[in-house]
């Protein structure tokens, strides 16, 4: 084992807590360097000396542990420094996002202090032997990296499948790891075509690849190998340029992973998350039936009213064919406008069967119309209002809004899932204006603003409300998946999360939230407009 006691570790969390048991634990083997939250940690990590090894908190105010995450691994000078996260969430999601963005391992609260400390010393050791490597990649030329055993030694030791390839695709030098998945001998092997390896067709696949290698460029891709009749592993690979002494690129560094099990974890996620769509979508359902209940409420009033009074009139003889004309426009009218209802009902809830190019500001009317009367009912207003070249529109009526002619409001993706999202967004802004009418004695009235720009080719929803805004503690946690600030049996913790898949995976737009100064909260979805048709002949 590689002695590493004089190597420094910065410790990030929030806890006093936390980071003492951490540096009572450590100290006396390594040097320590605390940051209570992430942008200290980066204000440390942004000049020399450099620690060794992270250990890195998730849940922290203002930027969590995977922003700070992201940021060391943008950074040339950090993006190799190992980190390992240390925190109390333990879903899957969880851990695979950690792994995803760049972490060496996860820890989960409470640690065992002697797996601890093993897994520190494993990933020091690891970040030394790595960098042992990379400079052995570099600095050696071919035939003393063929006489230096202890770079034969760590080139073996690495798990993954790795092969250095000649400017004619010729086999250099290949791990034990290579030698063992292709059944091979080393000198069965070296000195061969790659094509007489892994055959003429997947060497027909990679050839371009490596072409663009030897011209520099870092190529990577996935791709499939079958170790046995109908078994098959998931793979990535990496091809980067061997470089000499000089600096002139030799050969390819061919370094392959096995992703299966990453793959799989992938594929359960995506389950889950099609169970969550599905179960809040349903959830929603009842929340719009009850939209339009309300809805009907007022015409059906009128139409019971209109039946008595035809009543009376029968009674007294009084029907004439003016009359008759005059309640049949009535009728058609409420029953035109019950009809509406439930077209927009159905048209809500119908399944996206592609993306398409759809109005952000249209459909936001259509779904306010859907809502505005139960909101009403609840003491709470919707004002809408959208600006694009200049033009402003403040919503009272749908039939009142012209329609985008720039097309700089327009989006493209799934119409259901974005009104989904925009769904949750609204009806958790009502919640919590509930909420705040409760506990407030004054006549304070609800709203609710939606306001959409359109700038630089990316569009802008801002919703702000009066609400109870969202307790500082919890305000980073809001999009984990079945955390809720709401009372058991009102919120199942699914709507954020899911409407946060939308607006950045499928839309690949952002989502940001935070509180008002004044009180309630403000809710910014940034989203690509769509390309606009070219319409020139």
């Amino acid at each position: 084992m590689i002695k590493l006691t004089h190597s420094s570790i910065l410790i990030v969390d929030d806890s006093p807590e936390n980071i003492r048991v951490l540096a009572d634990l450590l100290g006396s083997d390594f040097d320590i360097k605390i940051a209570k939250d992430g942008a200290t940690a980066l204000k440390i990590l942004a000049s020399p000396p450099y620690p060794d090894l992270i250990l890195l908190d998730i849940m922290m105010p203002g930027m969590d542990g995977y922003e700070v995450c992201r940021e060391i691994k943008k950074s040339f000078n950090t993006r190799n420094i190992p980190v390992i996260f240390i925190t109390a969430k333990s879903l899957t999601e969880d851990i695979v996002l950690g792994f995803e963005l760049g972490g060496v391992d996860y820890i989960t609260k409470p640690f065992n202090e002697k797996e601890l400390m093993a897994r520190i010393q494993t990933h020091l050791e690891l970040k030394s032997i790595n960098e042992e490597l990379e400079t052995l990649v570099k600095q050696e030329t071919l035939k003393r990296l063929n006489q230096e055993m202890t770079f034969k030694q760590l080139f073996d030791s690495l798990n993954s499948f790795i092969s250095i390839i000649s400017m004619d695709y010729k086999y250099i030098q290949v791990n034990r790891q290579y030698l063992k998945f292709f059944n091979k001998t080393e000198k069965e092997l070296i000195g061969q075509h790659v094509s007489t390896i892994i055959g003429a067709e997947k060497f027909d696949f990679i050839k371009p690849k490596f072409q663009k290698t030897l011209k520099g460029e870092i190529v990577q891709y996935e791709g499939e190998i079958f170790i046995s009749e109908g078994k098959a592993i998931n793979t990535e690979t990496t091809l980067s340029p061997f470089l000499n002494d000089e600096g002139k690129i030799i050969g390819i560094i061919s370094n392959t992973i096995d992703i299966t099990e990453k793959l799989n974890l992938k594929k359960e996620l995506n389950i889950q998350e099609q169970k969550l769509i599905q179960q809040k979508k349903l959830a929603d359902m009842g929340q719009m039936i009850n939209a339009i209940a309300h809805q009907w409420r007022q015409p059906l009033n009128a139409l019971g009213l209109i039946g008595q009074e035809m009543v009376e009139i029968l009674t007294d003889n009084n029907l004439n064919d003016k009359l008759m004309k005059d309640y049949d426009k009535v009728y058609s009218k409420l029953i035109d406008h019950m009809s509406k209802t439930i077209d927009d009902f159905r048209n809500f809830f119908k399944s996206d069967k592609s993306k398409v190019n759809f109005d952000v500001t249209l459909e936001i009317i259509n779904l306010v119309n859907l809502i505005v009367t139960q909101f009403k009912t609840k003491n709470i207003d919707i004002a809408f209002s959208c600006q694009c070249d200049q033009e402003k529109f403040h919503y009272t009526n749908y039939s009142e809004y012209p329609g985008c002619e720039s097309q700089d409001v327009m989006v493209n993706g799934y119409v259901g899932e974005f009104k989904q999202a925009l769904i949750n967004l609204l009806y958790n802004a009502a919640d919590s204006i509930e909420e705040e009418l409760q506990n407030n004695t004054a006549d304070k009235k609800g709203l609710i603003k939606i306001n959409v720009t359109s700038t630089n080719s990316i569009v802008k929803i801002k919703i702000t409300d009066n609400g109870t805004g969202i307790p500082n503690e919890v305000l980073c946690r809001v999009f984990d998946p079945y955390f809720t600030t709401k009372e058991e049996g009102r919120g199942t913790g699914i709507g954020l999360y899911m409407t946060k898949i939308v607006i950045e995976e499928h839309l690949n737009g952002k989502i940001a939230i935070e509180n008002q100064k004044d009180g309630g909260a403000i809710v910014e979805l940034s989203i690509p407009a769509a390309k606009k048709p070219d319409n020139r002949k």
